[in-house]
């Protein structure tokens, strides 16, 4: 979503006016008609924020609502699981060791 947000504001900041037209209807009146439209109206439903004409949307912003709206334990247990495939494929080695059943158990909890 960061990557959409990203373009989608780098689309209404451009230097084509046709693409600013374009994004910027798209963004403040197409909304559900076009697909610009509909993902920015998801993230903003999804992350709660709101997109207002002249708003800028750049990667700390977002990374922000992100953060909000994830729980520590949820990290937590991301992190967890991210070591365990690296476990799993062989990047880290531990000694009898089986990462398969925590990964089963992680992910079904």
């Amino acid at each position: 979503m960061k990557r959409l947000l990203v373009f989608v504001q780098e689309c209404l900041t451009c230097d084509s006016e046709l693409v600013t037209f374009v994004s910027r209807y798209a963004v403040w009146y197409g909304r559900m008609l076009s697909p610009i439209g509909r993902n920015v109206l998801h993230c903003s439903l999804r992350y709660g924020f709101v997109v207002r004409s002249g708003s800028e949307l750049n990667c700390q912003v977002i990374r922000n609502f992100y953060w909000q709206s994830v729980s520590r334990d949820d990290v937590d247990k991301a992190r967890i699981l991210l070591e365990l495939l690296f476990v799993r494929l062989g990047n880290f080695r531990l000694s009898n060791f089986d990462a398969h059943s925590l990964i089963v158990a992680l992910c079904t909890e």
